[in-house]
């Protein structure tokens, strides 16, 4: 038995009813706790964040078809100087901190005649496919300039009044041309060059040579060319 004793009447109820809540329920008291409530905490966990997008280093190549018309003329492959048209189709890929490039390819004809001296003339025709491939030695809004290796195939052919011949011509060159801007996409263009075949070829008419391909020709154009977008 255990005496409680106390000189206040206050001390001495709450003791009383310590007692009796112990008596009728001993786990509630003995999980009370007179710790203050701690709040429920807002702090949540960082969300995972996106990588960044990676910039490649790499610089972003354009591609721009050209395509054009030109005035042609050429010497060594008949006799004197040939005259006829040059139809052109291009791409061109360009990127920042590079050479343009160039891909070309044209189909020709250019005709010319034998001096009529000592017999009847003969007309002369060179028909051709060429294919350049071009680096730009300068590349501006206002002008280019363009150093190409060219390759020339076709047919060499001469008629006469009587009969005509004609034979395969293989060519190999190299050329430079400018491009000179005029009004937006539309450029004139200008170009000189050699070509050297690799087979030349005599013909001949009654008994008379009427010319011999040269060892060394010229190659030349003017014209006008589109750049689109």
């Amino acid at each position: 038995m255990r005496a409680i004793e106390d000189a206040s009447c206050t001390e001495l109820v709450r003791a009383l009813a310590l007692i009796a809540a112990i008596l009728l329920d001993p786990d509630a008291v003995a999980g009370r706790s007179d710790a203050p409530p701690q709040a429920p905490s807002d702090a949540t966990e960082p969300s995972a964040r996106a990588p960044p997008a990676q910039v490649s280093g790499e610089p972003e190549a354009r591609f721009q078809p050209r395509a054009g018309a030109q005035l042609a003329v050429s010497s060594g492959a008949s006799p004197g100087l040939a005259v006829g048209e040059r139809w052109l189709a291009a791409i061109v890929r360009t990127a920042p901190g590079e050479a343009s490039l160039e891909l070309r390819a044209s189909l020709s004809r250019a005709r010319s005649n034998s001096d009529a001296t000592g017999g009847p003339p003969v007309a002369f025709r060179l028909d051709t496919l060429r294919l350049e491939g071009c680096r730009s030695a300068l590349s501006g809004e206002a002008a280019e300039l363009w150093l190409c290796a060219a390759a020339d195939g076709g047919v060499l052919g001469a008629t006469g009044p009587a009969r005509s011949r004609a034979v395969a011509w293989v060519a190999l060159g190299a050329l430079a041309r400018g491009a000179f801007t005029l009004h937006g996409p539309l450029a004139a263009e200008l170009e000189l060059g050699a070509t050297m075949p690799l087979s030349r070829y005599r013909f001949r008419l009654a008994g008379r040579t009427l010319h011999e391909s040269a060892v060394v020709g010229a190659t030349g154009g003017a014209g006008l060319a589109v750049r689109f977008p």
